[in-house]
């Protein structure tokens, strides 16, 4: 029993001289005033310019266009491909110039081959008023158009328009690049619609800003959101160049 005691003794001695460590709370990340002030504080903007190639203009719609408004999109087109900040077009038509050749028309085709990929481009929609803020052609390059061929007395083309006009709604939300869409009748302009070597209605020409491609084209019904696919699909694979082959994707 002495003996126990005095180990007992001897352990109290020894956590008396052992340091008294304080508890703590959970650490906590320490930031000097620079870091502090760097943090709080927004990013800066970037110093570098944006590149030539990210400069397009104003989505531009006409629904009752004519063919000078149709040249006037293909030079606003070749605008963004030279990398100009404005396309001045005159107001006569260079469609109507004698030393334009003519373009190379569209190859032969079923009018409604396009149906199937159109129906599963996207989802159906209903009608769509046309914005108002889309209706002023500014002048400003542009990368991409859709233009339709149509005529009244076409029944497929009542629904390619709605789509028509729900895509130029869906042009406002911020969602999709600038772009340019139109529809033009081919009974009030024939002689555009010959030169242009339509065969079937309704037809829309994809056109993108590089002058050495050919559009892209379909021909039958197609959805909003086929449009839009399209319009994204011919900054890389499609141009404007209407005297060469036009191609269907």
């Amino acid at each position: 029993m002495a003996l126990g005691a005095q180990q007992r003794v001897r352990a109290t001695k020894i956590r008396a001289t052992r340091p008294h460590v304080a508890l703590r709370g959970p650490i906590r990340p320490r930031h000097t005033p620079a870091r502090a002030q760097a943090v709080g504080s927004a990013p800066q903007p970037s110093t570098t310019s944006a590149p030539a190639a990210a400069l397009v203009g104003r989505s531009y719609v006409n629904f009752e266009a004519t063919p000078d408004h149709f040249q006037r999109v293909i030079v606003r087109l070749a605008a963004a491909h030279a990398g100009a900040t404005s396309a001045p077009v005159s107001v006569t038509s260079a469609l109507d110039s004698p030393d334009l050749p003519a373009p190379v028309p569209a190859p032969a085709q079923k009018p409604w081959s396009g149906v199937l990929a159109g129906i599963f481009g996207g989802h159906r929609s209903e009608d769509a008023p046309v914005p108002q803020d889309l209706t002023v052609d500014d002048g400003s390059p542009l990368r991409r158009c859709v233009v339709m061929f149509t005529a009244t007395w076409c029944g497929p083309c009542s629904m390619v328009y709605k789509e028509l006009q729900h895509a130029s709604g869906l042009l406002t939300t911020g969602l999709h690049r600038p772009a340019a869409i139109l529809v033009i009748d081919v009974d009030e302009h024939s002689q555009l619609a010959s030169q242009m070597g339509i065969k079937a209605l309704p037809t829309l020409l994809y056109m993108g800003s590089d002058t050495g491609k050919p559009p892209l084209f379909t021909q039958g019904p197609v959805s909003s959101g086929f449009i839009l696919d399209m319009l994204d699909r011919v900054e890389g694979f499609g141009g404007h160049n209407l005297e060469a082959k036009w191609l269907k994707l």
